[in-house]
């Protein structure tokens, strides 16, 4: 019955966003060097906000000549201007969806994808770390230990001073010797260090053979609101799971959206706020955006506001930052002027007026 009714006040809320006029948040481009920056994130580490991305010739390499992409770690001066700090790369391997996680050791840490491509085909593919005491300088990126290749997550998140993950687990193609990505399991991993990890339990999501991207995040009731996209095609729609503490008991119920790219916060108010791509077929327009919409208590979806975007799009980052609310992300909406398919993008909200969008 709760499923049902879940389904009808989505139903419903669909007509009242129809009917609301959305505000679009300003931004400022950060970085435009290469032809293709994009899957990036926001922290704030030692009174510092970094941003890390990716950057390459193409989405991947198999859309593209073989041009492995590399990750670009940047700064914010006390003017507000960004500098580059860091190009981490590993040779052979094409890095992509970057993120920050803070350690329980107090290091600023980055996982992220690793892939190793051969003439356009996905031959490997496996989650790598690097770490860095000041944010500046980081180690070599390796691959992570004790989860099975091929394997990679989308996000560590910390809690209590452990680690959690869900991750993709993927089988070969005995055939093409490729990645089988059609047909993945999403198990949950634990670590106490983020190089090491431990199987808690596997999701078992419906409706999809491939649950995707997985955002985990442990919210003031203390339970789990993990985001899940599915990459079996674009008619399917996302999942909100939502397990205990210890992921023992786990409910899952889909959302109206895809969640392609998917990221939460939750303010001090207990607002809580999902960034995704909203694609051309979910709007009036025609056209990608990266939008921004409040979680209720049903788990419905309202939209709140979104940011400049079209295109390639989407993966923002959240950092609350002296009474704003920053949002880095990515979009292809200037390639008429700058010459590249996508660029990194910041806006900036302050909280008050976010209390009013929220309302």
């Amino acid at each position: 019955m709760r499923l049902i009714f879940v389904l009808y006040l989505v139903f419903t809320q669909c007509l009242v966003n129809a009917q609301r006029e959305i505000p679009v948040i300003p931004s400022e481009r950060l970085a435009s060097i290469v032809d293709h920056s994009a899957f990036g994130d926001i922290t704030l580490f030692n009174d510092e906000l970094f941003i890390v991305f990716r950057e390459g010739i193409g989405h991947s390499p198999a859309h593209k000549p073989h041009v492995d992409g590399t990750l670009r770690v940047m700064k914010m001066l006390p003017d507000g201007s960004w500098i580059s700090v860091q190009e981490i790369i590993r040779e052979g391997v094409d890095l992509r969806d970057p993120h920050f996680s803070i350690s329980q050791k107090g290091n600023l840490l980055i996982t992220c994808g690793g892939s190793y491509y051969f003439q356009g085909r996905l031959h490997q593919w496996h989650t790598y770390v690097t770490e860095s005491y000041d944010g500046t300088s980081w180690s070599i990126p390796v691959p992570v230990s004790g989860i099975p290749g091929s394997n990679w997550f989308f996000r560590l998140t910390w809690q209590n001073g452990v680690g959690y993950c869900a991750a993709n687990i993927c089988k070969m193609n005995p055939e093409s010797k490729t990645v089988d990505i059609q047909n993945r399991r999403l198990v949950v991993y634990k670590t106490m260090d983020g190089f090491n990890y431990e199987e808690v339990r596997e999701l078992f999501v419906p409706n999809t053979l491939a649950p995707c991207e997985a955002s985990l995040h442990f919210d003031k009731n203390q339970e789990w609101n993990i985001l899940i996209r599915s990459a079996n095609g674009r008619e399917y729609k996302g999942t909100i799971a939502v397990a205990d503490q210890n992921f023992q008991s786990v409910e899952y119920f889909p959302v109206e959206k895809k969640l392609q790219g998917p990221n939460m916060i939750e303010l001090e108010n207990g607002f809580k706020i999902i960034g995704t791509r909203e694609l051309a077929d979910e709007r009036n327009d025609n056209r990608n955006a990266t939008s921004f919409y409040r979680l209720n208590k049903d788990l419905s979806l309202t939209k709140i506001f979104e940011v400049p975007s079209s295109g390639d799009t989407s993966y923002p980052g959240f950092q609350v930052y002296r009474d704003n609310l920053y949002i880095m992300y990515y979009s292809g909406h200037e390639e008429d002027l700058t010459g590249h398919k996508s660029s990194i993008y910041l806006s900036k909200i302050p909280l008050h007026r976010l209390e009013l969008l929220l309302k």
